[in-house]
């Protein structure tokens, strides 16, 4: 029997839906959540040593870790979109893939995906047990893991057991203590832009979160990133100077020539240009390292004090013409939830899971666009924001956006889920998310009596209910934003059936 702490004991099966009850069972409510980024905060190390002792009781060693050649990307904004756009590079050049992401949108197969794809749920129960058991017959070695750091172990083992050509690890949290910085030779090292996000844990400076992404860079292994913020640069350029990782600057996608004509990028948003630069060269980087070829100079030194002091920017990644295979990977790439559009009747929904001030002020130019092609709609919005992100700065930058209806919800699809649901989420506590959500609306409800904006409001006690109120009104552009949770959730509600 295994116990799961948040609902009732139920018999070991070799089942799916065991496997994801089991699995929920290993979250930890919103007291230990608490408490485990505080004990992170002042000993983040400890906690890594921990998932290296995990990674042992696996069988698995350094060696099989090098051997899955492994990319592995840090940052605020874009990470999730720069890891698509590489492994899909890979894949048009012909090599198996597995990706590690997260959170998921809609079924938590897809935070480990084989060739693209979220693995299948007879695959996933496979490896699950697999892993679970081995973990569990050894908690008196090391306590079970939590939810995160277990389903990035049971990557790993998924991925050797696969046997991918080329691994993609997406950081959670951070970089220097997260559990997917346990890989000590990476092939090459990305951070896409960075931001304020995470404070609780990563600080409330753009050079402390810089210096936890930094965390990821590795001695000798080329690292990549793209223009920063003022003082992050700074930061990364030491860390890399420390260790002796060659840094490189990526220039602006349409700074390069295409073999041919390019054919767009798979994932809407002005911003993905961004991203797509840094993931060619993490890509190219990578393809280069399996022919032996390399087109980088990684024995230059430079002087880390002259570079703060002059603000001197890392050497620019070499140019180089794209070829059609990086742009058949660029145009074919898929990331639901980041500026994706669905059409529903009458309703238009732009999907955008932005919870950062900088991604949110992205996600309003991209909405402005969208919307603009649809000027006899109504615009409506729906907005949720948990955690320590500032509510009041995100729904700043919405006001200008002309909505005549605003809605608010947490991001609960109902107020009770099964314990077997992919949705389930135990490290928050109800009344907390509703308390939340009806302080965005009264900040909302404020912001706009100082504008005389005319916009009304409503709040839901959960999604399922706000969704159905979008079902009654005329023809709208609906902005769903502020919350990836609240994105994935909302098309777990309008693709019931997706998680078969």
């Amino acid at each position: 029997m295994y116990k799961n702490t948040n609902a009732q004991m139920v018999p070991q099966t070799s089942s799916y839906e065991e496997a994801i009850f089991a699995l929920n069972g290993l979250q930890s409510n919103a007291a230990v959540i608490a408490k485990m980024r505080e004990e992170k905060k002042k000993d983040g190390q400890k906690a890594l040593d921990r998932v290296r002792c995990q990674v042992g009781l696996l069988g698995i060693t350094q060696e099989d870790l090098e051997s899955l050649k492994v990319i592995h990307v840090a940052g605020t904004k874009g990470k999730g979109s720069t890891c698509a756009f590489t492994e899909s590079i890979l894949r048009a050049h012909g090599y198996t893939t597995g990706f590690f992401s997260s959170p998921h949108l809609v079924v938590v197969r897809e935070r480990i995906r084989i060739n693209g794809k979220p693995i299948s749920k007879e695959k996933f129960t496979h490896y699950f047990w697999k892993v679970y058991n081995k973990l569990k017959s050894n908690e008196d070695i090391s306590p079970m893991p939590g939810y995160f750091v277990f389903l990035n172990l049971m990557s790993l083992y998924t991925f050797l057991h696969e046997k991918v050509d080329a691994t993609i690890l997406e950081v959670g949290i951070g970089g220097q203590y997260d559990s997917t910085n346990i890989v000590d030779k990476p092939v090459v090292t990305g951070i896409s832009s960075l931001g304020i996000d995470h404070t609780a844990i990563l600080g409330y400076t753009i050079k402390e979160i810089a210096w936890h992404k930094a965390g990821i860079f590795k001695q000798n292994v080329p690292a990549f990133t793209v223009t920063q913020p003022e003082g992050a640069m700074s930061i990364l350029q030491n860390r890399a100077y420390e260790i002796n990782c060659p840094l490189y600057l990526t220039l602006p996608l349409e700074t390069y020539e295409w073999e041919n004509n390019c054919n767009g990028l798979g994932v809407d948003g002005s911003v993905q240009s961004i991203n797509a630069s840094l993931a060619i060269h993490l890509a190219r980087t990578w393809l280069n390292k399996q022919t032996g070829n390399n087109n980088l100079n990684t024995s230059f030194k430079y002087n880390s004090e002259y570079i703060i002091l002059n603000k001197i920017p890392p050497p620019h990644a070499p140019l180089f013409t794209i070829t059609n295979k990086y742009a058949q990977g660029l145009a074919n790439c898929q990331w639901p939830g980041r500026c994706q559009t669905i059409e529903r009747g009458q309703i238009l929904y732009c999907l955008d899971g932005a919870h950062t001030e900088e991604s949110i002020i992205n996600c309003a130019d991209w909405f402005t666009t969208t919307a603009a092609a649809y000027p006899d709609r109504a615009r409506v919005l729906l907005f949720n924001c948990t955690g320590d992100r500032p509510a009041d700065i995100l729904l700043a930058h919405l006001l200008n956006l002309k909505f005549t209806t605003a809605l608010f919800s947490p991001n609960y699809i109902a107020q009770t889920l099964l314990p077997t649901s992919d949705q389930t989420n135990y490290t928050t506590e109800m009344d907390r998310e509703l308390s939340i959500s009806t302080s965005n609306l009264h900040i909302w409800n404020h912001y706009v009596s100082q504008g005389e904006i005319p916009c009304q409001t409503h709040s839901f006690p959960c999604l399922q209910a706000a969704h159905d109120f979008i079902a009654t009104l005329p023809p709208s552009v609906v902005l769903v934003t502020g919350s990836i949770r609240l994105v994935g959730a909302l098309l777990s509600i309008m693709y019931p059936d997706s998680s078969t």
